[in-house]
């Protein structure tokens, strides 16, 4: 008996293939593109698009999918224990089957290790009032939430 295998492609604005369709089911879920990060931003079941994060490839680290819905920039040079985290030079460390993955903060975002997690905490509160994501410096706000016009950085009620 053969083996069929289906892959179904979705093209969305940004005119790349993923194996998943951006939607709310999906909002968050992150592939690997190119060895750079790419995730899914939905607030309405038919506004899903994806936008690039990370770039493992201008960082020398390698792009790999971490369980169902995360992606991450790993340092194949750099091992570590199981569930060790810390803060170097702003960037977050993570242990991820024995290597770390490394995520910069930049300057909008602060590492912080709570718990044993290490992440990035933005230095002016939530970020876009815990109503939406930041990107490129402007939110992308929850459905029912828009953009302040004096303060892109922040989503009010629409």
């Amino acid at each position: 008996m053969g083996l069929a295998v289906l892959v179904v492609a979705t093209l969305r604005c940004d005119g790349q293939n993923s194996e998943f369709p951006c939607n709310l089911n999906h909002n968050g879920w992150q592939r690997c593109v190119d060895n750079k990060i790419r995730y899914c931003h939905a607030t309405t079941e038919d506004d899903g698009h994806f936008h690039w994060g990370q770039k493992c490839v201008d960082q020398g680290l390698l792009c790999e999918i971490v369980g169902e819905r995360k992606a991450a920039c790993i340092d194949k040079t750099k091992a570590c224990q199981a569930n060790e985290a810390k803060c170097e030079n702003n960037t977050v460390y993570t242990c991820i089957n024995g290597f770390f993955s490394v995520t910069p903060c930049g300057t909008a975002k602060t590492c912080t290790v709570e718990g044993g997690v290490a992440q990035c905490k933005s230095n002016s509160g939530p970020e876009c009032n815990d109503h939406g994501k930041l990107y490129d410096g402007k939110c992308e706000c929850d459905k029912g939430y828009k953009a302040d016009p004096s303060d892109a950085t922040k989503c009010i009620v629409e």
